[in-house]
């Protein structure tokens, strides 16, 4: 886990406030998805070379539409991705996930695999061939002690597989899922990343003592401004 913090501690509420006047001063938040999702690819492609196929999780969220601007820039990188949602991008309501999504699975030159609804036994095949899972399914927004289907099946795979296989790698965009940005109380089940991904400042539950099994090394992407 982080042991020196290079930026802000921010309840969400505050992270949300921050936002806004973001977007106020002129940066739309499809921008700041962008810059979002850009950061956490190009950090991979610093650690996991092209050979290593790479499966991302998407929720319905804007934390799933953080996800779909990272498979879009991964496959134009020359990735092999796959992508997991339980609706097609045409589906999605919230923005600007919905718009991002839709960007992403349109653009004829990063072309991606895109399974919807996958069977358990279909996400556990590409669980096995992939070399990194994103997780980018629950964000900053859930408060539960419990994870609702497909979901908690999927962060169960997900957590089965990296126990028996050690070498795959686990990146969460923002907060692992299932566990509360605000109190770092961990729903069951919880993703187990390696590595999370947080935007703008460090949420006080990802710092929450005892909580590093559930966030690894924690990275703060600094996306306020278009240099990050």
């Amino acid at each position: 886990m982080t042991s020196t913090l290079d930026g802000p501690i921010l309840s969400v509420s505050d992270v949300v406030a921050l936002e806004k006047r973001i977007e106020a001063s002129g940066t739309p938040l499809r921008e700041l998805m962008n810059r979002a999702g850009r950061f956490v690819a190009e950090w991979i492609r610093s650690c996991v070379n092209e050979s290593k196929p790479v499966l991302i999780l998407c929720g319905t969220g804007n934390n799933g539409g953080d996800g779909w601007v990272i498979a879009d820039y991964l496959s134009r990188w020359g990735y092999t991705v796959t992508l997991a949602a339980t609706i097609p991008a045409d589906e999605l309501k919230t923005e600007p996930a919905a718009s991002a999504a839709r960007d992403a699975a349109s653009k004829k030159y990063s072309p991606l695999s895109l399974i919807v609804h996958p069977s358990e036994e279909e996400l556990a095949a590409l669980i096995e061939s992939a070399g990194l899972v994103v997780d980018a399914i629950l964000g900053t927004g859930f408060n539960g002690i419990s994870i609702k289907e497909p979901y908690a099946s999927w962060i169960r795979l997900v957590n089965t597989h990296k126990q028996a296989h050690p070498d795959l790698v686990i990146v969460s965009v923002d907060v692992p899922s299932g566990l509360c940005a605000e109190s770092g109380t961990a729903a069951k089940p919880s993703i187990l990343a390696d590595t999370t991904i947080t935007m703008l400042a460090y949420k006080p539950g990802l710092l929450k003592e005892g909580n590093g099994k559930y966030c690894g090394d924690i990275v703060l992407a600094r996306i306020e401004s278009a240099d990050g």
